[in-house]
Formats: C-alpha cells, sequence, structure tokens
C-alpha cells in the first residue's frame, strides 16, 4: 500500500473511532464536525479563468482570476450525513487576480457522484467566505471541468451583506478520482 492511501485510511479510521489525523489542509467554512482532511492541492497543468462581477459592496474588486495551472487536490467521496447528500469534493487555489489589485481565489466544491449537478461551492476571496447552492453552477463530466453560470455568491459579516457574480471554469483533476467522481 502507498504511503498516500496508508494515511487516508488511517485518517479514516481514526476518524471513525472519534480520534483524528491531520493530513493535509482543512477546507470548508466549519459547517461540518468531520476531521477530515485533503491533501494540499497540488500543480494540475491544467487551466482555469473565473470572472468576478457584480461584487457588493465596492471594496471586493470584480475582475478576471486565471491560471495556466490551477492547484488541484485529488477528488474524494464523502459519505451522506443527515444534512448532507452523498458528494465528491475538491480543493482549488492558485487563481490569481490579474489585476493584483485583490488576493487570489481558493475553494472547495462538492458535487453529487455520477451526475452533473453541484451540491455546493465553497469560496475564499480576498479574506472573504462565501457559499453558492450549486444552482448556478455544474459539472461538465466530458471535459473534466466545473462551469459557473452566473448566480450571486453570498456572505454575512457582522451583518453586512457581501455578494458576486461568477462566470468561467475550474479543471477538475483527470487522474485522482474516487469511483463515481
Amino acid at each position: 500500500m502507498n504511503r498516500r492511501l496508508g494515511m487516508v485510511v488511517l485518517a479514516a479510521v481514526l476518524a471513525g473511532c472519534g480520534g483524528g489525523v491531520d493530513v493535509g489542509v482543512g477546507v470548508g467554512i466549519g459547517d461540518e464536525p468531520d476531521d477530515f482532511r485533503f491533501f494540499p492541492a497540488r500543480s494540475s497543468g491544467r487551466a482555469g479563468s473565473v470572472t468576478v462581477l457584480q461584487a457588493q459592496p465596492n471594496n471586493l474588486i470584480n475582475g478576471v482570476f486565471s491560471s495556466r495551472d490551477v492547484l488541484l487536490s485529488e477528488v474524494l467521496r464523502f459519505r451522506a450525513t443527515s444534512t448532507t447528500p452523498e458528494t465528491c469534493r475538491f480543493v482549488f487555489g492558485n487563481l490569481p487576480s490579474e489585476s493584483g489589485q485583490v488576493a487570489g481565489m481558493t475553494g472547495e466544491v462538492r458535487y453529487l457522484p455520477n451526475s452533473t449537478v453541484v451540491h455546493d461551492v465553497l469560496l475564499n476571496l480576498n479574506g472573504q467566505q462565501f457559499r453558492q447552492d450549486g444552482s448556478a453552477v455544474r459539472v461538465d463530466r466530458v471535459n473534466s471541468q466545473v462551469v459557473f453560470e452566473g448566480l450571486p455568491f453570498l456572505s454575512t459579516v457582522n451583518g453586512v451583506a457581501y455578494a458576486l457574480v461568477l462566470r468561467g471554469t475550474l479543471p477538475i483533476r483527470t487522474d485522482l478520482r474516487d469511483p463515481g467522481c
């Protein structure tokens, strides 16, 4: 058994027993109690580009976030919980702002196995966390990418509502994917 697989198995066993082991970076907005962590996203050799539109309030900068080498984690399948259906998930990074005026974009995509339906997307942009329920996002399984089709991502911080719209695509790893993902 290779080291990576051994660490994933150990993490799953320990998490199931109430223990936990950190085998990489944490993801998400803290909405789930599990202790699982992805391995760090790494070079994929695949390009991605997402345009941020209609960012409100104006302290968020609209513009293009793109990379010729989007950092991607492996795509893992997560069991259903009492509040979440079974999903395939991955994290992404290295989407810098082309204007250089804002920090890069990172996040996590959660989609249904054997489907084009995205459950939700968690997005970090310029220190702000956003969530979209997936209604304007889909998985293009033929081209192994996630397509953002232009509905708002929302966030609230200290009673202030933030919103932005995304259009564009993010790649999905073609080499490290659990079955059905």
